[in-house]
C-alpha cells in the first residue's frame, strides 16, 4: 500500500462520527490515549476483528505485544520514554478489503 493509497482512504474516511471507520478517532484512543484495541473496540460498539481489519486498511501499525504491557503498565508516555515502540506488520492483503474506496 502506497503512502498516495493511505492519504486517499484517510481523506475519504468516515471523519464526522465517533465510530471505528474514523481513522482519527482510532488513532487518538489507540496512539495518544494508548487503549488496547480490545478496549476501543469496546468503547466503539465494533468486534476486535473488525477493529484490526479497519487499522490495517487505513495502514495503521499495531504496537507488539511486549510493547503493549509496557502501556498497560506504565501508560503509553512512560512506555515511550523506556523504549522506542515496536509494531507488528500490516496485516495481509486479504485484511485490507473491506469494500471501502
Amino acid at each position: 500500500m502506497t503512502p498516495t493509497e493511505i492519504g486517499k482512504r484517510f481523506m475519504n474516511a468516515n471523519r464526522g462520527e465517533w465510530t471505528y471507520k474514523n481513522p482519527f478517532v482510532v488513532a487518538a484512543l489507540y496512539y495518544v490515549e494508548g487503549m488496547s484495541t480490545v478496549d476501543i473496540s469496546k468503547e466503539l460498539g465494533c468486534t476486535h476483528r473488525t477493529l484490526r481489519r479497519y487499522m490495517n486498511y487505513y495502514g495503521m501499525p499495531r504496537f507488539t505485544k511486549r510493547f503493549s504491557v509496557l502501556i498497560k503498565i506504565h501508560g503509553i508516555k512512560l512506555a515511550k520514554e523506556l523504549c522506542e515502540p515496536e509494531y507488528y506488520p500490516i496485516g495481509n492483503k486479504d485484511e485490507l478489503k473491506l469494500g471501502i474506496s
